[in-house]
């Protein structure tokens, strides 16, 4: 009986670890990093797990941060919008260090239209320089939208397809508008190039095929750089790099 009960308390502890990425390899509480679970922060965490740490995945980056505070887990890793949003409400932790992993973030356009491409690459190229991306992402990572300068576009209007469904990037806020850092960039590349922004929404994958249908003039949408829809769609040059941290309890 003793060695009944004896297998089923293992079972259930083997069991309990194996629904956590990699914990069964490392114990040590000191060698374990939270990170949300089927978020690109998986990602940032694999070249510390290829120098012998171990992840714990959790549904959500507040757990992440609770598990950091709470020392179930030494280190987690967030993006740097969730780093920021976590400090700005006081939370008890700090960035250790920059990730090596990021991602670079493009507009999307249909394969024919190569004279748009070329006007978005004009445009994010002085967007960047003249320091308004910058302006962009600060307000954002304060938890503001980006108050664009009231512009008289006489080009007509450019239309973006989107998913309302990337927190901070493009949602819809309580008035149901759709906004978002990645609308704020959309909208100052329009009106740089002289266009009224519309926007117009569909599930991800539906994106594409609405672009194909002429359904909208490009996709702005947490899109990254992605060498196999090259081969479909023009890719803008990169309008936006996308960071993330390490981080450890204050």
């Amino acid at each position: 009986m003793k060695r009944i009960i004896s297998f089923i308390l293992s079972f259930i502890f083997v069991f309990g670890l194996s629904s956590c990425d990699d914990v069964t390899t490392v114990l040590e509480t000191e060698k374990i990093i939270a990170v949300k679970y089927d978020s690109n922060s998986k990602f940032a965490c694999d070249e510390y797990v290829s120098d012998g740490y171990a992840k714990i995945t959790y549904n959500s980056s507040s757990d992440v941060v609770l598990a950091v505070e709470n020392k179930k887990a030494a280190y987690g890793i967030l993006d740097e919008f969730e780093f920021n949003s976590y400090i700005k409400a006081g939370r008890n932790i700090k960035q250790k260090e920059k990730c090596e992993y990021s991602i670079d973030y493009c507009a999307y356009i249909s394969s024919d239209n190569q004279k748009l491409q070329n006007l978005f690459n004009k445009a994010i190229k002085e967007l960047k320089d003249n320091g308004t991306f910058d302006k962009i992402k600060i307000a954002h990572l304060n938890g503001e939208s980006f108050l664009s300068e009231k512009a008289e576009n006489e080009n007509g209007t450019l239309t973006m397809l989107c998913d309302p469904n990337f927190e901070k990037r493009v949602f819809t806020d309580d008035d149901g508008e759709v906004v978002g850092f990645d609308v704020d960039i959309a909208r100052e590349i329009c009106n740089y190039l002289g266009y009224d922004l519309e926007i117009v929404t569909a599930d991800f994958d539906e994106l594409f095929i609405e672009l194909n249908n002429g359904a909208g003039d490009f996709i702005i949408s947490a899109c990254e750089v992605n060498e196999e829809r090259e081969e479909y769609y023009l890719l803008s040059d990169t309008y936006f790099t996308l960071n993330f941290f390490l981080i450890e309890k204050e």
